[in-house]
């Protein structure tokens, strides 16, 4: 993936994320949150979220702003300035949304070579965690930094 990703403004920790997504349609914006889970603090959830007309966020909209490449390339920018500051940390990222797995899914077989040099790339897969194959489906994914 060479798209270019869109400029980010981030919180004074480094946990929330903001940017616009120019599409065709409409300007979006969109935040990236990271939460530590509540079992285990050494795994931070990524959540990205629209941010509606009245200020709310919603991580299961599906906005068709012909940007998905960009928006994409802009996530990735993103976990990686995560690992910046939390370098020990892992994320974990799902959706309710089939076709958003999906979606997640085809971006990391596009760019797997690349990422797979600096990150350990996990699926989730009935419940276990397995190193990731192109040609599985999985339900959720693990990143984190190669040791």
């Amino acid at each position: 993936m060479s798209v270019k990703n869109y400029s980010v403004d981030f919180d004074n920790e480094k946990l929330v994320y903001t940017f616009e997504s120019i599409g065709t349609k409409q300007i979006i914006q969109k935040v990236v949150l990271f939460t530590p889970l509540p079992y285990n603090p050494e795994i931070y959830n990524l959540a990205l979220c629209d941010v509606n007309e009245n200020g709310l966020l919603n991580d299961t909209v599906v906005t068709n702003n012909d940007d998905t490449e960009q928006v994409l390339a802009t996530v990735i920018f993103i976990i990686n300035k995560f690992f910046e500051t939390y370098p020990d940390k892992k994320v974990f990222f799902e959706s309710p949304s089939k076709a958003r797995i999906r979606l997640y899914q085809i971006a990391i077989n596009r760019v797997y070579d690349k990422l797979s040099e600096k990150y350990l790339i996990e699926g989730v897969k009935s419940f276990k965690r397995q190193p990731f194959a192109k040609n599985i489906n999985f339900e959720a994914f693990f990143i984190s930094l190669k040791k």
